[in-house]
């Protein structure tokens, strides 16, 4: 007679609400979660920080596009901000995955704006685009400064024909002079 050895397979997609029995929100008050526009939203919050199954409550959350309600500690703007970190294709595990990390990173800098967590390539190009105009600019207003400098004006009057202060006219002069 053979035995039957039985074999637990791990599935990526949660086995129903289970977590939610661990859950310590489970026997609060529900309006603590669910507050009125204005009213606090620091002691659900606190609660959410020592749960043991916050990663799955902020993945259920994002998973399903929650708009109402504290999830995982965060607010419903504070979960799209999440939520545009994320693949728009991301499996269950892929998203617990990243929570898990994502709360280890902000455990580790709390004070941290979400928002500066965002990867933003417009942004970046577009900033990029500024800095290189702007110095651009400032090497052409730099090399005038010289050549006015060398034709011996007085600081002054240099400061005043380039829209800049007597001090940039004086960081500028001791510049070598651009090739």
């Amino acid at each position: 007679m053979s035995t039957v050895v039985p074999v637990t397979v791990r599935s990526n997609r949660p086995k129903g609400t289970e977590w939610r029995e661990s859950a310590l929100c489970l026997g609060a008050n529900a309006e603590l979660f669910f507050p009125e526009k204005g009213e606090t939203t620091g002691r659900a919050k606190r609660i959410c920080e020592n749960c043991p199954v916050r990663a799955e409550c902020l993945t259920t959350a994002l998973l399903k596009q929650e708009r109402f309600g504290i999830w995982g500690g965060f607010v419903r703007k504070q979960l799209r901000l999440i939520a545009q970190m994320l693949p728009a294709d991301a499996t269950w595990q892929q998203t617990l995955d990243f929570v898990v990390h994502f709360l280890e990173t902000t455990k580790t800098a709390p004070n941290k704006k979400l928002r500066t967590m965002l990867p933003n390539p417009a942004a970046d190009t577009q900033r990029t685009k500024q800095r290189r105009t702007r110095q651009s600019d400032n090497t052409l207003r730099d090399q005038q400064i010289q050549a006015a400098r060398n034709q011996h004006l007085e600081p002054r009057e240099i400061a005043k024909r380039f829209g800049v202060s007597v001090n940039t006219v004086y960081r500028v002069s001791r510049q070598p002079a651009a090739v």
